[in-house]
């Protein structure tokens, strides 16, 4: 089984101009033969076609759809994964999934917004510890206010240069004193709040 999946991608078998009977037919043999192959085959040709931009994306898709393992090598590289294909996955599938998503280099601020309301701290950390990731304003006022109980995702938080300075301000209501001056020390604004707050209060 592992030699039909060595087609050259521009062949007629695997072009891109297939008719959608013929699309589907393909998807159904693929489907079938990847319950017969062995996961290391599989992660095998997920890692092969993980850089490949002339793939089918039904292929992409269906390996994507498999364990983990498999799917991993796709989702954190493959160019054929669109916006929507990443939505679909974190809006369907578990933590693990959702994780080598927020992982994935230059995830755009749809998926980031998505991934920001996750409730499990592996997949906010793997979004925060992402330099790549464009989060917008809304998405870091969530994972800052998730800082206030999940106490490990406060400092990859501070270390993100494109924190808003007065989300980092508020942080010095909850997070250790290290990280209080870190914040004061990195983030200007939060010296002069802090100035401006002590005078209001004399």
């Amino acid at each position: 089984a592992y030699e039909i999946y060595q087609c050259d991608w521009s062949s007629d078998v695997c072009s891109s101009d297939l008719t959608q009977r013929e699309r589907e037919l393909m998807r159904e043999i693929l489907r079938r033969l990847t319950r017969d192959v062995e996961m290391a085959i599989r992660i095998a040709l997920a890692e092969r076609l993980a850089q490949d931009t002339t793939a089918p994306h039904d292929l992409i898709m269906l390996l994507v759809d498999d364990r983990i393992e498999v799917a991993r090598p796709l989702i954190l590289n493959s160019p054929l994964l669109t916006e929507d294909d990443m939505l679909r996955l974190i809006a369907e599938c578990g933590p693990s999934f959702q994780e080598t998503v927020a992982a994935r280099p230059h995830i755009g601020e749809p998926v980031t917004d998505m991934l920001s309301r996750s409730d499990h701290e592996s997949v906010l950390l793997a979004l925060v510890r992402n330099v790549t990731a464009r989060i917008t304003e809304a998405g870091y006022e969530s994972l800052v206010q998730k800082s206030r109980v999940l106490t490990g995702l406060q400092g990859p938080l501070v270390r993100r240069t494109d924190l808003p300075p007065q989300l980092a301000t508020k942080m010095c209501e909850w997070v250790s004193d290290a990280l209080k001056t870190y914040i004061q020390t990195n983030f200007p604004a939060s010296r002069s709040e802090e100035h401006t707050s002590e005078l209001q209060s004399h």
